[in-house]
């Protein structure tokens, strides 16, 4: 069979799409993804083939809403011939700016169209689709946002993290730096950071000075990485701070508490 999935713009709904498509493709199935060029799927590898929409939010006033929705329409009519390229059997979309044409396509194409949402509380794109969808794949057993029939399935998770599983600590920590005698603490706020979460860690710095520990942080993009540096180096904490780390599968393995927001996951 042939599946078209769609979703993206940041990690919680690219990396579920990601898991699926590992899991349709090793089930012998074909798989179309559609993404956005401004997400974070434009920097990752899929598995299979790849197209990238010019689309972003229409709801605004004026010039951004009149670029917003003729994006929409060229980008829904992009996909609507690439479905007659492909000719998928089903449609699959997992939320943010993608979805919407890819999802409007399909049901223009007269696709068996399914979503599959990450969050407790649905975006407006897959709640918006959820209406006009065979099915609904929950992440969290909350039904009452969606008309249609849902199944609680939980999230997909990618096999590259299930196996990370089987990873020695030891390894990890002596690839990323740390001691390998001490415990660590991980702090994440999704793919894209927290800045909540970065600035009310700053404030508690003193206090972790007083623990034993070890930390790595993620920061997210341009939220406050160089500055949170320079102060666990004042409070002497050794710490790893980055913006984004690729292989999360290492963090959850290593780490021994963590402080986190889970993002669209």
């Amino acid at each position: 069979m042939k599946f078209l999935l769609a979703g993206g713009g940041t990690g919680g709904h690219f990396f579920p799409a990601l898991s699926v498509a590992e899991e349709l493709l090793k089930r012998g199935h074909d798989v179309l993804y559609i993404g956005s060029l401004k997400g974070i799927e434009s920097k990752e590898e899929f598995p299979s083939r790849k197209e990238l929409l010019d689309v972003s939010g229409f709801v605004g006033r004026g010039f951004r809403g009149i670029v917003g929705s003729y994006k929409f329409l060229t980008s829904s009519f992009r996909v609507w011939k690439l479905i007659k390229e492909f000719n998928p059997n089903s449609a699959i979309v997992f939320g943010g700016y993608s979805s919407l044409p890819a999802g409007t396509a399909s049901l223009l194409s007269g696709l068996p169209l399914f979503v599959q949402e990450q969050n407790s509380v649905p975006g407006r794109v897959n709640r918006f689709l959820s209406r006009f969808s065979k099915e609904c794949f929950l992440g969290f057993p909350f039904f009452s946002y969606f008309n249609k029939p849902s199944i609680f399935t939980g999230n997909p998770i990618r096999e590259k993290i299930r196996k990370s599983r089987k990873l020695k600590k030891k390894k990890i920590k002596e690839k990323l730096g740390l001691n390998t005698e001490r415990e660590i603490l991980l702090i994440l706020g999704g793919s894209q950071g927290a800045l909540w979460i970065n600035e009310k860690i700053s404030e508690l710095l003193p206090q972790l000075a007083n623990l034993k520990i070890q930390v790595i942080h993620i920061t997210g993009k341009n939220k406050k990485e160089k500055e949170l540096k320079e102060k666990y180096k004042e409070h002497g904490i050794r710490a790893l701070v980055l913006p984004f780390y690729k292989e999360i599968g290492e963090l959850y393995r290593v780490a021994d508490a963590a402080v986190s927001r889970a993002g669209a996951l």
